[in-house]
């Protein structure tokens, strides 16, 4: 299966929501498993018979601070998720000081963010360069610029490299 390119590593899906999961299939028609795993125990689990675009919705989950697995299965093979976290997803758009990131604060504002990065281990955030822009739907967000989520230290958030954004 084919799952756009933000279903990946580290990524937060929304905690008390339904969790819609869309894809393609190049198996033409058949069934797709989709299943969140917490550990070894199964927490929502899903089988449907699709075509080749697909969209199926999970039962709301709680949050959770324990990483989770998301797997897709169809007749193709397995596509794995890991480290998914359940929690709130916010989502920051803007202007062009959207685009801030440590590198261009001044030295007190820097240090103040670096100190409190330990405070808030569960942040993921979408580190996505400049997107491209679109009338059209996209079935990617971020895979002709390397998008991937990212977790939350000073590594990630200190980079220089103008990605992620420091300020929402």
């Amino acid at each position: 299966p084919t799952l756009p390119d933000f279903f990946a590593d580290n990524m937060v899906l929304q905690r008390d929501q339904t969790i819609r999961v869309w894809g393609k299939s190049s198996c033409g028609s058949g069934d797709i498993t989709v299943t969140v795993r917490r550990g070894t125990s199964t927490v929502a689990s899903k089988k449907v018979l699709v075509s080749a675009n697909w969209i199926l919705e999970l039962d709301k989950q709680s949050h959770s601070t324990e990483g989770h697995t998301l797997e897709v299965i169809d007749c193709s093979g397995t596509f794995t998720v890991n480290n998914v976290r359940l929690w709130d997803v916010v989502v920051c758009g803007g202007q062009s000081n959207m685009r801030h990131t440590l590198h261009t604060m001044d030295t007190t504002e820097r240090n103040k963010v670096r100190g409190d990065v330990g405070k808030y281990p569960f942040i993921r955030i979408w580190a996505s360069p400049q997107p491209e822009v679109s009338v059209d739907p996209q079935f990617d967000l971020g895979s002709h610029n390397n998008g991937q989520w990212v977790l939350n230290t000073i590594a990630n958030l200190d980079n220089g490299d103008g990605s992620p954004p420091a300020t929402c």
